[in-house]
């Protein structure tokens, strides 16, 4: 789904994911630095899941749909809950 945000700004895009109850994924490193101003202002949000920069095509979609799907193994296991992605930035 277009949701209109193509020229957004990274500040921009962690709120729409915030705002929807969404896990930024993401290569892009400055959403370190966005986490950390956030946790400075008191802002919260999701969760930002880093994806490896050398990744491109579809290497770098195979791996998203694999680590997606992990995560999405381990919450439906009891493994792991929201409470452990909120607030925090993974490096998968």
């Amino acid at each position: 789904e277009d949701v209109g945000m193509a020229e957004a700004s990274d500040e921009e895009h962690l709120q729409y994911a915030t705002d929807n109850d969404l896990v930024m994924v993401s290569q892009d490193r400055d959403f370190t630095v966005l986490d950390g101003r956030w946790k400075q202002q008191g802002k919260k949000h999701k969760g930002i899941i880093l994806i490896p920069k050398d990744l491109k095509g579809q290497q770098q979609i195979t791996f998203i749909v694999n680590k997606l799907g992990d995560l999405h193994d381990m919450m439906e296991g009891g493994a792991a809950t929201d409470a452990d992605f909120e607030d925090q930035v993974h490096y998968p």
